[in-house]
């Protein structure tokens, strides 16, 4: 699976994807901002984004995503979740990994 990390904070991403990576096997690319992202997404495929509630909210494509951090009050528009805790970060994984499979198990 391909995800789309978008995160400001450069070493929480960092660690973000070496986790999603070690931990679940992903290919991770990672994004700065919505801006970086909407370029990466004009010239790839990715299957999921995860990112905070500001930067996946303004994602301009049908992308399944999911969300961290403080939850907004109306999930956006192909959130697969929501994940309010970033620790411990291996839990996170997990939590990212459980939401995929809900998702891929309903679109079989």
């Amino acid at each position: 699976m391909r995800i789309l990390l978008i995160e400001a904070d450069a070493q929480l991403r960092e660690k973000i994807a070496l986790v999603l990576h070690s931990g679940g096997g992903y290919e991770v690319t990672q994004a700065s901002s919505s801006q970086q992202a909407v370029a990466l997404l004009l010239g790839q495929q990715f299957d999921l984004a995860v990112g905070r509630a500001s930067v996946i909210s303004q994602l301009p494509v049908q992308l399944p995503r999911i969300g961290f951090g403080a939850a907004p009050d109306e999930l956006p528009p192909y959130s697969l979740g929501w994940i309010e805790s970033l620790q411990p970060l291996p839990g996170f994984a997990e939590q990212v990994r459980q939401l995929w499979q809900q998702h891929s198990k309903k679109h079989q």
